[in-house]
C-alpha cells in the first residue's frame, strides 16, 4: 500500500465512490479527471460525488478537452487538489496509484475491487 496510512477515507465516501464506480453509469476515460465526452477516471468520479463542482472546459483543443475542478480554471485536469485528497482522507501516493491502475486499463469494477480492500 502506499503512504496512507496515517489517513482513513471516511467510511461513506467510500461506499458511495465504490457503488459509483460499478454503477455503470460513469464511462471511463485515462489521463484526465473528466473530458467533454462526460467521459471520467476513478478520481474524477469521486470528484463528481464529493468535489465542489466542475469549471469550464478549459481552452485546449481536440476531443479530450477537458473540464476542470471549480475554481482551478485550466488547472488541475488530472489531480485532485492537496485539500480535497485530505478532506476525503486520501493520500498523494495513494491517488497516484489509483489513477495509475486506471490509466494503465484496470475497469472500475476492479478499481473498486482495490479500494474496497486497500483503503
Amino acid at each position: 500500500m502506499s503512504d496512507s496510512e496515517s489517513l482513513e477515507m471516511d467510511p461513506e465516501i467510500k461506499r458511495k465512490w465504490v457503488e459509483a464506480l460499478r454503477s455503470g453509469e460513469y464511462e471511463q476515460t485515462s489521463g484526465l479527471l473528466r473530458t467533454s465526452g462526460n467521459k471520467f477516471c476513478c478520481l474524477g468520479v469521486l470528484w463528481d460525488l464529493k468535489g465542489d463542482g466542475w469549471g469550464p472546459i478549459s481552452d485546449t483543443d481536440g476531443p479530450r478537452r477537458p473540464y476542470t475542478m471549480k475554481g482551478k480554471r485550466n488547472v488541475g485536469c488530472a489531480f485532485l487538489s492537496d485539500n480535497f485528497e485530505k478532506r476525503v482522507g486520501l493520500s498523494f501516493g495513494t491517488t497516484a496509484e489509483l489513477m495509475g491502475m486506471n490509466d494503465s486499463g484496470k475497469t472500475f469494477d476492479e478499481i473498486a475491487d482495490w479500494i474496497e480492500k486497500e483503503l
